[in-house]
């Protein structure tokens, strides 16, 4: 039998990789990253125009993924993620 670690987190909303990991660092040992949702942000209500729809937060976030996308990779260490769009993941 085989036994595989996991890491698993949720709700990050745009703080992993970075301020999220240097706070809680995802252990070495984890063999499979799992992340069940709301990992990309939304535009903050205060910066939201009148005109403001969910499209807009769609392209924030695709954005947001353009410019993380080597972050993340190298948080994973070649490990793979398995990711669930939550709520609040538009892109």
């Amino acid at each position: 039998m085989t036994n595989i670690i996991f890491t698993h987190m949720s709700d990050t909303h745009g703080t992993w990789p970075g301020v999220f990991t240097d706070n809680f660092p995802i252990p070495n040992r984890s063999q499979v990253i799992i992340h069940t949702g709301d990992i990309a942000p939304n535009i903050p209500r205060k910066d939201r125009g009148s005109k403001w729809t969910w499209k807009d937060d769609e392209k924030f976030q695709e954005d947001w993924w353009t410019k993380q996308l080597t972050a993340i990779d190298e948080e994973l260490l070649g490990r793979p993620l398995v990711f669930i769009r939550g709520n609040h993941d538009w892109f």
